[in-house]
């Protein structure tokens, strides 16, 4: 009875171990190269046009400031 059990267990172990381990060195066989361009000038220009009015804005004096501020949305 001993000796079925020891076998039952053994390969339930088995079958847990070996896909486990097939898994963690899988990495080590397979290659995925990204061959993909960069993102847009959309977005530079949009940070860049964000940098130039926060720029814009700290130069104001006080005044200025808070006529800017009246006009901007919620959003702004």
């Amino acid at each position: 009875m001993n000796k079925k059990i020891l076998i039952i267990i053994t390969i339930l172990i088995t079958a847990i171990v070996i896909p486990l381990g097939l898994y963690a060195i899988s990495p080590l066989f397979t290659s995925n190269t990204v061959n993909e361009s960069l993102p847009s000038t959309a977005a530079n220009i949009s940070n860049n046009t964000a940098l130039h009015d926060y720029q814009k804005f700290v130069s104001m004096n006080d005044q200025d400031r808070s006529n800017a501020a009246k006009q901007m949305s919620q959003r702004e």
